[in-house]
């Protein structure tokens, strides 16, 4: 008669009856599901971790292109704001000239 320790599937390391060792396997495989769903769950916030940096990445560079249109904006203001400044000073003394 064949003994229930051969009928576990890890009889050389269970020590225990045939129904503990189901109990037990039933348990790993239970506690194993929640780490490899915990490992996917870690998976999947790794990846939108990821994505969200790149979508970050992405953000900043717009921001800094945009800093550097306004820059280039204030500047042509600048220049255009002195130009309509000489214009001025330009019309006033063509004014005094002819009156």
């Amino acid at each position: 008669m064949p003994s229930t320790h051969t009928q576990c599937p890890v009889a050389a390391q269970c020590k225990r009856n045939f129904t503990q060792c189901i109990i037990l396997h039933i348990k790993t495989i239970f506690y194993g599901s929640i780490i490899l769903w915990f490992w996917y769950s870690f998976a999947e916030l790794q990846s939108e971790k990821e994505e969200l940096e790149k979508k970050y990445i992405h953000v900043l560079q717009i921001l800094e292109s945009e800093k550097t249109a306004k820059w280039q904006l204030l500047q042509q203001c600048e220049e255009q704001a002195a130009l309509v400044s000489s214009l001025k000073t330009e019309v006033h003394h063509f004014n005094l000239m002819f009156l």
